[in-house]
């Protein structure tokens, strides 16, 4: 396992070879450091729900580079578009129907028929799925329960030894995790309080759950 700086240059290029090859990299963004894989790889999957000690029915969500992408993996309402004219790239994690064809691996979805999208505010990470051409899925770099990691020396050595690459991006700036807000219900509800608060998602979304 290396560490190396979200600013070097050659940093990019090494973790998109590791995530193509099925790795697992340390990411961050501006909430907290996320563990990645690409989105339809299935070993890599299973690794993130086996190290992290996560249950398997607990989905994972896709983080994606803006709304055309976010359009191919779910089903994206007026509301879903007004939010991410708002609030993306940012802490909000919208939780709308899956696509059939959504490029993302059945073992991250949790039985689920819908999926969660988030746009990171990282110019690294942005890049890196940019590069990509494809949705990473990033949940926090912690053990399950376990508070995340704000910055790289918080990530325990068992998440360590058992990843390939470690993106140092310095402190991030959020230190909570990001909004979850359920699109499926009606009205919108929110399933996890993080960056964007409810009296902010009212402005736009009216009812709440």
């Amino acid at each position: 396992m290396s560490v190396q700086a979200a600013n070097d240059p050659k940093t990019l290029n090494h973790a998109v070879h590791l995530l193509q090859e099925g790795g697992l990299v340390i990411v961050p963004t501006e909430t907290v450091y996320g563990m990645a894989v690409l989105a339809d790889h299935g070993p890599a999957i299973s690794r993130i729900y086996a190290i992290k000690g996560r249950s398997m029915d607990k989905a994972l969500l896709a983080h994606i580079d803006g709304a055309p992408m976010a359009a191919r993996l779910g089903q994206l309402s007026e509301l879903a578009h007004a939010l991410i004219a708002q609030f993306w790239p940012g802490p909000l994690t919208l939780i709308v129907p899956k696509h059939d064809n959504a490029a993302v691996h059945p073992l991250a979805s949790g039985g689920l028929a819908s999926i969660a999208l988030r746009c990171p505010d990282h110019a690294f990470t942005t890049q890196l799925i940019r590069q990509l051409g494809q949705p990473i899925l990033a949940p926090s770099a912690n053990l399950a329960g376990a508070a995340p990691p704000v910055q790289v020396s918080d990530i325990s050595n068992h998440i360590t030894q058992h990843v390939d690459m470690v993106v140092d991006g310095g402190r991030c700036v959020g230190g909570q995790a990001s909004t979850l807000l359920d699109l499926c219900s009606s009205p919108p509800k929110i399933l996890r309080q993080g960056g964007i608060s409810r009296k902010t998602l009212k402005e736009v979304c009216g009812e709440l759950g």
